[in-house]
């Protein structure tokens, strides 16, 4: 079987899925913003080797005026210490002149009122990121305390956007639902995120896991949509999610489920991707009628170098093919560990 190098971001992510699978972009475009989306996997491409960088031109002109969105997603690789210190920079420089709420992949929506209470109390970073339910057994927290103290040190509101591991497993099995389902979600749309699921974990995967991990899927990025809408109701601020670049998509991700509720909303995405990682966009090449924005800005690093993913794969899920009712609890951060 044929390595695929996309998998690891999957088995990152916490439990089921999280369709955080690099995407290609259309190397060379130079379409701002402010263009019409047009049918190439992002409408901006940005290389960048080292931090600090200069913040893009594209985010530098939403800082100090009236333009900026309504909703800024800025995605990420787990495992990639450049494209958290790149986030973090930019981050600190978009909300120095403009309050911002953040949201987090990383917190689960369900302990919002416990995060509160801990922030109430004037508690630490570390003890309020476990107050919201992080996993500090998966995700690298020295990657996401830098976020949590920024917005302590500038008095930012912190949202938890995320299903908890145990509600997300009921609604891949089917015990529990999620939010309402999108009314413009399509069976090519369901294929196509069935095949990221499919290519992300090396092929190993039964079908019948497919379909659940999907769901799963899909309902984590509504719950997300819902908890930054809930943000810039409460504070009227614009809203910041951190969160996997497969969320952060404009296709399948986060961004739908905000435009379903909000279609007047303004909407960045911002995918923080590898260089080298290749697969088709949606039924046609980058480019060419028919394929897909996948995001606004695709900033485009070096990979970075870790374990073989589809091997850590096999040894952490042997019978995954064979075993066809088992759905795959890969925790954040499992496979580089």
């Amino acid at each position: 079987m044929r390595k695929n190098p996309l998998a690891f971001v999957w088995l990152s992510c916490l439990l089921l899925v999280q369709a955080c699978a690099l995407q290609p972009i259309a190397s060379g475009s130079d379409r701002s913003l402010g263009e019409p989306a047009t049918a190439v996997a992002a409408r901006v491409a940005l290389g960048v080797d080292t931090a600090p960088a200069p913040m893009p031109s594209a985010l530098r002109g939403l800082v100090g005026d009236d333009r900026m969105p309504d909703f800024l997603l800025l995605g990420e690789v787990h495992d990639h210490p450049l494209h958290h210190r790149l986030r973090l920079d930019w981050l600190t420089s978009l909300s120095a002149s403009q309050p911002v709420a953040i949201v987090m992949e990383q917190f689960d929506q369900e302990r919002q009122a416990d995060l509160d209470a801990a922030r109430e109390r004037g508690d630490s970073a570390r003890n309020l990121a476990g107050a919201a339910g992080f996993r500090f057994n998966g995700w690298d927290w020295t990657f996401y305390e830098p976020v949590v103290r920024l917005a302590l040190e500038r008095g930012n509101l912190l949202f938890a956007a995320n299903l908890s591991v145990e509600r997300a497993r009921a609604i891949a099995r089917g015990s529990a639902t999620g939010e309402a389902a999108l009314a413009d979600w399509s069976a090519a749309d369901q294929l196509a995120m069935e095949g990221e699921i499919d290519r992300g974990h090396c092929g190993m995967l039964p079908a019948t896991a497919l379909g659940p991990m999907a769901r799963a899927q899909l309902a984590r990025d509504a719950t997300m949509a819902t908890a930054m809408l809930r943000a810039r109701r409460e504070s009227g601020l614009p809203v910041v999610l951190i969160a996997g670049n497969g969320h952060v998509r404009r296709d399948l991700g986060v961004p739908r489920h905000l435009l379903a509720q909000m279609p007047a909303a303004r909407i960045i995405s911002v995918g923080f991707l590898e260089r080298g990682q290749t697969e088709p966009v949606g039924q046609a090449d980058a480019g060419s009628p028919g394929a897909v924005i996948r995001y606004d800005l695709a900033v485009l690093t070096p990979a970075h170098q870790r374990p073989d993913p589809c091997e850590v794969f096999r040894q952490s899920h042997p019978r995954s093919k064979t075993s066809a009712g088992s759905i795959p609890n890969a925790k954040p951060g499992s496979a580089s560990k």
